[in-house]
């Protein structure tokens, strides 16, 4: 199984490149698409919420490499 250990991960997800920017109770991750634009109208930025285990995290995240030292 995929994992993500904690938040500031880079991930590809759904062919996006994203970075995890929170994980919740049953490992529920919150990540937002890197360089993403803010809305025009209320200035925010979509963020994503994934639970870990689900095949639809499972069959559309990829491992990103990263200068980040494990």
């Amino acid at each position: 199984m995929k994992t993500v250990n904690h938040p500031g991960s880079i991930i590809k997800f759904q062919g996006k490149l994203c970075e995890v920017v929170g994980i919740a109770t049953k490992k529920v991750l919150f990540i937002r698409e890197i360089n993403a634009t803010a809305c025009e109208k209320c200035g925010e930025i979509k963020e994503y919420a994934v639970v870990e285990e689900s095949p639809n995290f499972q069959g559309s995240v990829e491992a990103v490499k990263t200068l980040e030292e494990s």
